[in-house]
């Protein structure tokens, strides 16, 4: 009886380095994922500052007090909507950085 006490212990001592290894495996799928958001995030970004210069170039330039206001309103717009995504970036990289620090 003694010997069947000793099993389960023996399966996880076994088992202990394929978990270790799945989960460093999960981990860097993981991580994988995270740099190809921040790569998607950072081109996005690029296109919003490219759209929020042309929208305040036409704001300035542009006769129309109406058109002239729709532009401001769509700057206005997309600087938010800028703001949100870096702060999402933010949290991506410190994600990152925290799955790095750990001892995975």
């Amino acid at each position: 009886m003694s010997g069947k006490g000793n099993e389960p212990t023996k399966n996880l001592e076994r088992l202990n380095p394929e978990l270790t290894i799945m989960e460093q495996l999960n981990t860097d799928k993981f991580v994988k994922k995270l740099r190809e958001r921040k790569k998607e995030y950072q081109e996005f970004l690029s296109q919003i500052d490219n759209f929020i210069e042309y929208a305040e170039d036409q704001a300035k330039n542009n006769n129309s007090d109406e058109l002239r206001l729709k532009y401001w309103d769509a700057v206005n717009e997309e600087k938010s909507l800028r703001d949100k995504i870096q702060e999402h970036l933010e949290r991506n990289n410190d994600l990152i950085e925290s799955i790095k620090n750990s001892k995975f």
